[in-house]
């Protein structure tokens, strides 16, 4: 809508809960589910409210799929131009028509979308438009990944739809590359990237050496580039200078080189899409995320070896990845009252205490835990595809009428964004469920299908 997104405040919502707050509208104090009134409050009408595109429910079934199909004409002209077209050709067709629309109409969309809340009972929120955006940065992510650090060098861990994990130790921990590495003087390759993602490194004999979060192109520059956007968590000047000089320390000098790579990494995203990135660079990936948020916005964050102590000491239970549910309450009534650290946990709870209460695996987890250490490993996933496409939607009491039209839209939607993800990644689903809960009863049923194209749609046979 060709809004400056870096310095104007916007939420998004959807129905009347913010489901996402950029940086300018979280220093008006607006948060995550505040309500269309609370927004316009707090901000004294400043921000601008936008809502996520809705599927109508007035619709007919035909004008749903002619629209989610739509960008599907772009990837049809795209396939007859060039047989061999790759995944993310047709993905950058689909985001070029949703991003890059012509500035007189942007600015009617603007006028039209600016503030206009919408209801549940209206139809259902689309995300299609962010599933596009996410492809597209993570498209840009593995093309600087390979050209810069190697195909055969990272491992990549698509997390959620805006975070990912990289283990790039077999780069980071190369010995040639430690040695210049050293040196800040050597020109190397520098980029900006936009998004949240997550980089891990672990050496050979399987000590983990660099992980960077990263959250939601290259100029040759020097490796000492890194530190200009780098926080470093707990460490003084003098301290980093003196790693930095300390050629025989290679866990550092690996550290070193993840900062750069995440730098490049943001870069590009940025170069290449408009989007910024904000990405944490430790040991481990529970630290690593941990230091993106030393990084926001739009930065990066390094928690060295000698800091994850410190950083327990200050971070929350709940705020800790696989920490904020089940497992995070039954540990803080172990603990004494007002103390709800993971560094708490390291003082107060011995690995027996935490045994006896979670079970050993369990147990085991959260004791190595609070102390940074983070014996998962990053999983390929890159080529990986989502298992799995859902369509829901909550209401209150409808009449059978009612709930026939939201069954056939959400119907409609399912075998839409089917047929998009059959056109590009050449599969077909195996099952379906569907499932309908009420505060009485519950019914759920999975049923197998071979599908076969035709002309418009699949027919579920």
């Amino acid at each position: 809508l060709g809004i400056d997104c870096s310095t104007v405040p916007v939420a998004l919502l959807q129905w009347n809960s913010a489901l996402a707050v950029n940086y300018p509208a979280r220093a008006l104090q607006i948060r995550r589910g505040d309500s269309y009134e609370d927004i316009r409050t707090k901000s004294n009408g400043k921000c601008i409210a936008l809502h996520l595109p809705v599927i109508p429910i007035s619709e007919q079934p035909d004008n749903i799929v002619d629209r989610i199909l739509e960008e599907g004409k772009e990837e049809d002209k795209a396939e007859e131009n060039d047989e061999n077209i790759a995944e993310f050709s047709l993905i950058q067709s689909a985001y070029e028509k949703e991003y890059h629309i012509p500035p007189e109409l942007q600015r009617q969309l603007f006028k039209k979308e600016i503030n206009k809340m919408r209801r549940p009972n209206e139809g259902k929120a689309s995300l299609e438009r962010y599933r596009i955006a996410s492809s597209r940065i993570f498209n840009v992510i593995m093309e600087t990944l390979t050209t810069h650090v190697g195909k055969t060098n990272f491992v990549l861990e698509r997390a959620s739809i805006d975070e990912l994990f990289v283990d790039i130790t077999n780069h980071c921990y190369d010995k040639g590359r430690l040695a210049s590495s050293a040196k800040f003087d050597s020109p190397k390759g520098n980029a900006h990237f936009d998004g949240e993602e997550k980089s891990y490194a672990t050496c050979e004999e399987g000590q983990k050496l660099s992980t960077c979060c990263m959250e939601r192109s290259v100029n040759q520059s020097s490796l000492q580039s890194w530190r200009n956007d780098t926080t470093i968590c707990h460490e003084e000047e003098s301290q980093i200078s003196q790693y930095v000089n300390e050629d025989d320390d290679d866990v550092i000098l690996a550290l070193q080189h993840g900062c750069f790579v995440a730098k490049l990494i943001r870069q590009s995203v940025f170069d290449s899409l408009g989007f910024t990135l904000s990405v944490g660079i430790s040991t481990s990936k529970l630290v690593s995320k941990l230091a993106a948020s030393y990084g926001k916005p739009n930065g990066q964050g390094l928690i060295l070896p000698t800091a994850i102590g410190k950083v327990m000491e200050e971070t929350k239970i709940k705020k800790v990845r696989n920490f904020g549910g089940k497992i995070g309450k039954k540990i803080q009534t172990l603990l004494p009252p007002g103390e709800e650290t993971m560094g708490s946990i390291a003082r107060f709870l011995s690995l027996a205490d935490l045994s006896a209460a979670l079970g050993r695996e369990m147990g085991q987890m959260v004791f190595d835990a609070c102390r940074g250490e983070d014996g998962e490993l990053v999983k390929e996933t890159v080529g990986a595809l989502t298992k799995s496409i859902t369509a829901f939607k909550s209401f209150g009491p409808l009449s059978f009428p009612a709930l026939e039209k939201w069954v056939v839209l959400l119907a409609t939607d399912i075998v839409a964004r089917v047929e998009l993800d059959t056109k590009r990644n050449e599969r077909y689903p195996k099952n379906c469920n569907i499932q309908y809960v009420c505060e009485f009863v519950s019914f759920s049923f999975w049923f197998t299908f071979i599908p076969k194209l035709q002309h418009r749609a699949l027919v579920f046979e």
